[in-house]
């Protein structure tokens, strides 16, 4: 069973919505500023070219294979990466819980390559175990990764899959004056849309990361 690319990203806004809570709040868009003082918590953060917002998201066990190069290859090895997955989802019945993702422990910087991982969410079976489901994901080739529950940033912004590392850079500087750190491990997914001619485009770049005041760790693969 083949699957196109344009059919799993056409999913991956789902993928970042399902079990997902955002909350959105006015902004004053001339400063910044949160005008809701009701609560701390709720806040949106405007940028020339990103929106910013927080979400609370559920754990995500994503099937990755690894891979290290320019950040202008993602969209190619996106493309590759998934069909593997989804042939090998297919053969094993695997459940799929999502859209593609990029698993991050560095953001890109230009054009020098760096490491990341490309992966898709699965979902447990009810009687499955994480430790049995990752020797089978191992055993046919691949590594499971853990994104933990928990409250994160959520960065929109316009821009196709390898363009943003610039973007990137000032989403963690906006963010950070709001007094949440910006390391890492990053999570990156991307949308589409339809251009003027109706064609389906990967147009939208989407970057998460925890909310929360205490580092998040780099990325292990399950034990």
């Amino acid at each position: 069973m083949r699957l196109g690319f344009f059919t799993l990203t056409a999913i991956a806004l789902a993928a970042c919505t399902s079990g997902v809570k955002e909350t959105l709040v006015s902004v004053d868009q001339e400063t910044d500023t949160v005008q809701s003082p009701e609560a701390a918590e709720l806040w949106v953060v405007n940028g020339e070219d990103f929106t910013c917002q927080k979400q609370e998201r559920e754990e995500l066990l994503l099937v990755c294979l690894p891979y290290e190069g320019p950040y202008s290859k993602v969209m190619n090895n996106m493309k590759v990466a998934a069909m593997k997955i989804m042939e090998s989802a297919y053969k094993q019945r695997w459940v799929m819980a999502g859209g593609i993702y990029i698993a991050m422990n560095e953001l890109p910087k230009g054009s020098a390559p760096f490491s990341y991982r490309v992966g898709v969410p699965m979902k447990l079976l009810k009687n499955s175990r994480l430790p049995e489901f990752t020797a089978q994901v191992e055993k046919a080739g691949y590594s499971v990764l853990t994104m933990t529950a928990g409250e994160y940033v959520h960065a929109l912004t316009n821009a196709e899959p390898g363009t943003a590392s610039t973007t990137w850079t000032k989403v963690l500087a906006a963010v950070s004056t709001s007094g949440i750190p910006s390391n890492g491990p990053y999570f990156e997914y991307h949308s589409d849309s339809r251009n003027a001619e109706m064609t389906t485009v990967i147009s939208q770049s989407h970057l998460v990361y925890k909310a929360q005041g205490e580092p998040n760790g780099t990325l292990q693969p399950q034990p």
